[in-house]
């Protein structure tokens, strides 16, 4: 024998080693393709509306403060991957005999506020009703959160 393998053991150690290199990539493949997007999942939305006075009820000019939305009613918890945008909308009411403004409407982080309809400051005529709606990016960390929001008003 020189020191070299005789044929066909090399050949059975190179088929091998290709087997082996072609599994442990297949392995790989199917784990990066396996493994589910990273998600946020949303438990309720609190939302406080600062700066608004009382009406003759003693009812708050667009209702309770703070007000808290859960449950499956209400489409709560709901999930989206990290960083995707979506809106929450919330239904307004002045339930007062004046008018008033809605003036400024932020969240809290590590959501970010992107937009919103209407046009904040808004003004809402006595008894009106209309719908905010809130254009959100989900956070960019994945885990389970609550969204706090919070609208400022003044009359």
């Amino acid at each position: 024998m020189t020191g070299r393998w005789p044929g066909s053991r090399r050949r059975i150690l190179l088929v091998s080693a290709a087997i082996a290199a072609a599994a442990l990539l297949l392995l790989i493949v199917l784990t990066v393709q396996v493994a589910p997007p990273p998600t946020v999942t949303v438990t309720r939305a609190e939302v406080v509306i600062v700066g608004q006075g009382s009406d003759a009820g003693g009812l708050g000019w667009f209702g309770p403060s703070p007000y808290n939305y859960s449950g499956a009613v209400n489409g709560f918890p709901f999930v989206f991957g990290v960083g995707e945008p979506f809106h929450f909308s919330i239904q307004m009411m002045d339930n007062d005999a004046r008018p008033h403004n809605l003036s400024a409407a932020a969240v809290a982080a590590p959501f970010a506020l992107t937009g919103y309809t209407p046009t904040l400051p808004y003004y809402v005529e006595a008894h009106e009703d209309f719908l905010l709606d809130l254009a959100i990016l989900m956070p960019a960390h994945p885990g389970t959160y609550v969204l706090m929001i919070t609208l400022t008003t003044y009359g």
